[in-house]
């Protein structure tokens, strides 16, 4: 096993050939964070990372908008949220940002679940997109 932060991987530069992260994007709200750690992967990955993390644009992330504006009323602001829905924009641009383009993406029952899976790579931004049918 090894242990390390996502902050701060213990790893050589560019020492795997991929990064698979599945449950930890969607417990990190604040944008800073995420590119932190997506210029860390950065970092580390010589190709490619595939990621999982919730979106918007979807009938569970209207359902959960409507829950935690519930919650927010009953309890105040200072209701306890460890999971966050990121619009699919605003990742998009975090991925830009730490010089990543989006190879492909696959929606987990689309248009009712959050859960979105991301395949990335290290590349230049004036690259063409990928666009998912």
């Amino acid at each position: 096993p090894f242990k390390t932060s996502a902050f701060a991987i213990d790893m050589e530069d560019a020492s795997v050939d991929s990064i698979f992260c599945m449950r930890l994007m969607h417990h990190i709200a604040d944008h800073n964070h995420r590119l932190a750690i997506l210029n860390e992967f950065h970092r580390v990955t010589r190709d490619t990372v595939v990621l999982s993390l919730w979106v918007d644009g979807n009938f569970k992330a209207w359902r959960r908008k409507r829950l935690e504006e519930k919650r927010a009323a009953l309890k105040g602001k200072a209701a306890n949220q460890n999971r966050f829905v990121v619009t699919r924009q605003q990742i998009e641009a975090e991925f830009r940002e730490a010089n990543f383009r989006v190879v492909n993406y696959r929606d987990f029952m689309p248009g009712y679940a959050m859960w979105r899976m991301y395949t990335l790579r290290k590349g230049h931004n004036n690259e063409k997109p990928f666009n998912n049918p």
